[in-house]
């Protein structure tokens, strides 16, 4: 099983569109089965309607949308869980993730790749001592994924997060940018910047409703094929 984490420069910058990118990516250029899964979720008032029923429904095959996590309160996910006299541990996510793998093994199948998007920013508490890093860092994924936003500021977060992670865990493989639902003056500019100044090389820059550019895409493809293979391609 290949494993993809994705963690964020932030909350809100485009993570689970990303994540859903990524997975029809999967799904339209490679064998077998395909399974999103966000664990932990604030904001939760209906299933149905959240991030991990997104991933779910873009799985192969259709996946019913489960959480380690689920969180009514739309706060930091250890603020939210301690509204509801919960604790999240990192622990506690990792079997749950093996509990999901171990389910597809006793029924005879299993899981060609499984991403994982994670909950707010990368630094993001899951309790006083655990952050998203140290859930990426627990799960050693065979591809971590940072998405930044496309907009303006995105130069200082994403430094500070690639900064932060090389401090306390690794730096991730592939980041991608998300072009927001409401672009500003630096929309369409970042990524010329990001790599003039060295930040960062971008895998590629996800336009809302529109995924990947076809150059884009067939160089997140390749990303793929180099740093997870031997991976059976259907195409």
């Amino acid at each position: 099983m290949h494993t993809i984490v994705v963690l964020g420069t932030g909350t809100g910058v485009g993570k689970t569109y990303a994540s859903k990118v990524i997975i029809d990516l999967l799904v339209g250029h490679f064998t077998g089965t395909v399974v999103g899964l966000k664990p932990v979720e604030s904001g939760v008032l209906d299933t149905d309607q959240s991030d991990a029923s997104i991933l779910a429904t873009h799985s192969r095959p259709i996946q019913t949308p489960q959480h380690a996590f689920a969180l009514s309160a739309p706060l930091s996910p250890h603020l939210a869980a301690a509204l509801e006299g919960r604790e999240i541990s990192v622990d506690a996510i990792v079997n749950w993730l093996r509990g999901r793998t171990s389910s597809y093994r006793s029924s005879g199948t299993s899981i060609d790749w499984l991403l994982v998007e994670t909950a707010g920013g990368a630094f993001s508490p899951l309790n006083p001592i655990e952050t998203n890093a140290t859930l990426a860092e627990a799960l050693d994924p065979s591809l971590c994924v940072l998405v930044a936003p496309d907009r303006l500021g995105v130069l200082h977060d994403l430094s500070a997060t690639l900064i932060a992670l090389e401090n306390v865990t690794r730096r991730p493989d592939l980041i991608v940018l998300d072009t927001p639902d409401l672009p500003d003056s630096s929309t369409g500019t970042n990524r010329k910047e990001i790599e003039r100044l060295k930040i960062a090389e971008i895998a590629g820059v996800v336009g809302r409703n529109s995924g990947f550019n076809h150059t884009d895409e067939s160089r997140f493809l390749e990303h793929l094929r180099v740093r997870v293979s031997p991976v059976q391609s259907s195409k």
